[in-house]
């Protein structure tokens, strides 16, 4: 006999083992169907485009890091500001994220020791604010981010938008970070608003404006007639030129200051991190309709004030226009 005879090694026949197949038209689609499902449940867009009515100034304020819901926050101010602004004729809001604290313990276990409502109260209640102002027109739009509000998403893969914007009959957009806002206005004016949360990697300590101006440059390609931006809770509102010669044009640069740590309680996250607390927000730019003519202001207190008087200016000049005449301010 031989050696291998004796040492061979059988191998089994298997009858009735399963083997996978890979139907790649019937997974493609499935991608397609929940690639569909998904574009169908998302509020956010690329751009957005707002008509104007009227012939009369408008002003738009400017409100970010409200932080709803955070023992930091000057709720009181915010509520006051609101009312301020739906006194105020042709005043409109937009929105520039971190609306809620929105402090869960899968994010940052210590924040939940900072809340003075949780969050299951902080949506539903900044919703309702929300909802009350689009019902009275005057929210132009509303950005998205990755932070706070972002966090319930990065934990659970819960919408934030849905819980804040979610509801039926929303009017104006909501938009990604970076996100470029038409306004069209009556008179054949276009403006145009770059709106950020973050902005890249060009925030300076000195320089308020450098990450806008950096964006307006690198992203937007000098489209942008305001760049507004938030996230780092300083206040800013400068107005400058873009552009050499006759290319030159007006812009508007708004950092859009916070709510958090702007009253009696100071922000201690913003104090241990950069020694300082928050810079209070609701900056804004008065813009007129019937040419290419913008103001910015720092505070709410004064954009408010000059947009009323030039407001009634206007309109005294376009309905009555023998009285200012009579009186010598013509």
């Amino acid at each position: 006999m031989k050696k291998e005879d004796i040492w061979q090694h059988y191998k089994p026949n298997f009858i009735d083992t399963k083997s996978s197949t890979v139907d790649l038209k019937a997974i493609t689609s499935t991608m397609d169907s929940r690639q569909e499902s998904y574009k169908s449940q998302v509020l956010g867009q690329p751009s957005g485009q707002v008509q104007i009515p009227g012939k009369l100034p408008f002003t738009v304020v400017f409100l970010g890091d409200v932080h709803w819901g955070s023992v930091f926050t000057d709720h009181r101010q915010f509520l006051k500001d609101l009312n301020e602004i739906r006194a105020t004729p042709n005043a409109y809001v937009v929105f520039m994220h971190n609306l809620v604290d929105n402090a869960i313990p899968s994010k940052y276990p210590a924040n939940m020791l900072v809340n003075s409502i949780p969050p299951a109260e902080q949506f539903p209640t900044m919703q309702k604010i929300i909802k009350d102002l689009d019902l009275d027109g005057r929210v132009l739009g509303a950005l998205e981010g990755d932070c706070h509000e972002g966090w319930s998403w990065a934990a659970t893969g819960q919408s934030a938008s849905n819980l804040l914007y979610g509801y039926e009959g929303r009017k104006f957009p909501v938009l990604y970070n970076g996100s470029l806002l038409t306004l069209n206005t009556e008179g054949g004016v276009e403006y145009v608003l770059g709106l950020w949360h973050r902005q890249g990697p060009f925030n300076s300590n000195f320089n308020k404006s450098h990450s806008l101006q950096q964006m307006q440059r690198l992203v937007h390609s000098g489209k942008a007639d305001v760049e507004a931006g938030a996230h780092t809770h300083v206040a800013e509102a400068l107005m400058t030129y873009y552009g050499r010669g006759l290319d030159r044009k007006p812009v508007a640069y708004i950092r859009t200051g916070s709510y958090k740590g702007t009253g009696e309680v100071y922000d201690k996250w913003n104090v241990d991190l950069r020694g300082t607390t928050g810079e209070p927000s609701g900056q804004c730019v008065l813009f007129y309709p019937d040419r290419k003519e913008m103001d910015a202001s720092l505070s709410l207190e004064t954009g408010l004030a000059k947009h009323k008087a030039l407001y009634l200016n206007e309109m005294i000049k376009q309905e009555h226009p023998d009285f200012l005449d009579e009186a010598g301010l013509l």
